[in-house]
């Protein structure tokens, strides 16, 4: 247990780690950003549907730009050699828990930002906040992390992990529409219908329990395979 509080702390005052979450912050609330003006521009400010193409675009952009940060935060520090010395210090299970840890609560603050930032816009275009979640962005941020995380520790490799991780929230949703009932079930598809329900404060439990049932899944999948794989 002491390995591992030492091996968070470590973690999450790393420079590296809150300069990728700014970076992915930028990014995102960018992309939010022009997605919400066009949507404003085409749709009019009386529109009830603009807020909406904000909300779900921004959680969605939220889900994969927090995916990427996850699998970068074990890419970069296997390429670099740094995971390596991580380990010699605090052992296997104790450096992978914190890395992704401590990766999930910058995801976390970069969802909180994207919702700030909507909530922002929503106040310069159209003179109210509306709908304000930053809890359900930061949850989304959370999970996305900690999917990609998962996914980029199995991989390993930096550059294939850029279209992979992303292309692993994508597939599902495509998948969906041939498996019909079945889809709502796979976890980008589940964790989005949470993060649209809660914000709305409608009721999602299963939706939030299948999210979390992948996320374990993968994620002790993940762990099973860096206890065991070389790190050579």
């Amino acid at each position: 247990m002491g390995n591992l509080s030492a091996a968070f702390i470590s973690d999450l005052v790393r420079p590296s780690l809150w300069r990728d979450a700014a970076v992915g912050s930028l990014l995102v609330g960018a992309l939010a950003g022009t997605l919400y003006t066009l949507a404003y521009f085409e749709s009019g400010p009386s529109s009830p549907g603009t807020e909406a193409v904000l909300l779900k675009s921004a959680l969605s952009l939220v889900l994969t730009g927090s995916a990427l940060l996850g699998s970068f935060a074990f890419t970069s520090a296997f390429r670099t050699g740094s995971l390596h010395l991580r380990v010699l210090l605090f052992q296997r299970i104790p450096a992978f828990a914190a890395r992704a840890g401590s990766t999930m609560v910058a995801a976390s603050a970069l969802g909180v930002a994207t919702a700030e930032l909507c909530a922002a816009l929503g106040a310069l275009v159209s003179g109210t906040t509306g709908i304000h979640a930053p809890g359900v962005f930061a949850a989304t941020g959370c999970m996305g992390a900690a999917w990609g995380y998962s996914i980029g520790s199995v991989v390993r490799n930096h550059q294939v992990s850029l279209f992979l991780v992303p292309l692993t929230l994508v597939l599902p949703g495509l998948a969906a529409q041939l498996m019909q009932e079945a889809g709502q079930f796979v976890f980008p598809l589940a964790a989005a219908d949470w993060a649209d329900r809660a914000i709305l404060s409608q009721p999602a439990s299963w939706s939030l329990l299948t999210s979390l049932g992948w996320l374990a899944t993968v994620g002790a999948v993940a762990l099973g395979v860096f206890t065991k794989r070389d790190l050579a």
